[in-house]
């Protein structure tokens, strides 16, 4: 999925924002991008603990899990103001105080996303997930361009369907024509 991803981004680089030559960045390059927003970045609602480097994983792989659901930064900030117009209906000021405390965690988590995202932007760099994440907003938004893609490849086989998740399943629907394409998935019903 990556390296297919990949190839279609390269392919439509400057449609997607980034120069030809776009980087991919490794897991520690992202770290030290959200360690870069973490020096300057005041929490109110965030605890780091005792343990940043445990911290700046699980926040990275909350970063990795948005993606990997097809969640951008707008997409966050839509859920993030739905729920606060819910919340505005609550009657218990105990539950209320409760969804203030995640609200107020869910915008710093977002915040955080979006500087991550325009760092990586500004350095022309793209990340692991982003092989799959941009090639499918791409693909959903410009339907002759998906059209192109799935002309181009008449014959789709996914190996090891047991580990493809949301984005990269999401991602192949996009190029799937009935009666036109083939698609053939291998699975491992033991995994």
């Amino acid at each position: 999925f990556n390296s297919f991803g990949n190839d279609i981004i390269y392919e439509n680089s400057f449609e997607l924002g980034l120069g030809k030559d776009f980087r991919l960045i490794s897991s520690s390059q992202s770290w030290q991008i959200l360690y870069e927003i973490l020096k300057g970045f005041s929490f109110s609602h965030i605890r780091i603990g005792k343990t940043p480097a445990i911290f700046l994983q699980k926040l990275l792989s909350f970063i990795e899990d948005l993606k990997n659901n097809l969640i951008s930064p707008e997409d966050f900030y839509k859920y993030i103001s739905e729920h606060e117009k819910i919340l505005a209906t609550y009657k218990s000021k105990a539950l209320r105080s409760e969804e203030e405390d995640i609200i107020g965690i869910s915008g710093e988590l977002f915040e955080i996303y979006l500087k991550y995202e325009k760092i990586k932007s500004d350095r022309n760099t793209i990340d692991y997930q982003d092989q799959v994440f941009m090639p499918y907003f791409l693909l959903a938004k410009r339907k002759s361009l998906q059209e192109k893609y799935r002309l181009k490849y008449k014959y789709i086989f996914i190996d090891e369907f047991q580990d493809t998740n949301i984005a990269q399943a999401q991602l192949m629907t996009l190029l799937y024509k009935k009666g036109y394409n083939n698609i053939m998935i291998v699975g491992d019903d033991d995994q």
